[in-house]
């Protein structure tokens, strides 16, 4: 059985935001949640559907970084149930990969700089 989801669509009301947990041993993780809609198309075109995504490590560090409310985002990653802290159970995708679309956050259009080849962008 294969679990994998490929959407596009648009960062909600609820933009990453990068939280950092230490574990007992020392070592820091790195998180984000954040809201995610799909546009459909054909008779519910005006409906979006909505979920929540979630990244870890290099790509929750990427997504705070570059990405912000209305931003588009195609991501790829698996359809997950999780349960939340009074025991319902939730939907969320958890992201394996995302690439932000032109529309990214103002503050850094302009401010891209070139990659070397030691960079790694994902």
């Amino acid at each position: 059985m294969i679990n994998s989801i490929v959407a596009t669509g648009n960062i909600g009301k609820n933009p990453p935001k990068l939280k950092q947990t230490t574990n007992k041993d020392g070592k820091t993780f790195s998180s984000c949640w954040f809201s995610f809609c799909i546009k459909q198309h054909g008779k519910y075109a005006n409906k979006g559907i909505w979920i929540t995504c979630n990244a870890n490590g290099h790509h929750a560090e990427k997504l705070a970084e570059w990405c912000g409310k209305g931003d588009t985002l195609t991501i790829q990653g698996k359809l997950m149930q999780g349960i939340g802290e009074e025991g319902e159970k939730f939907h969320y995708i958890w992201i394996d990969e995302f690439s932000p679309h032109r529309n990214m956050n103002q503050e850094l259009k302009g401010q891209i700089q070139e990659l070397d080849g030691s960079d790694d962008i994902f």
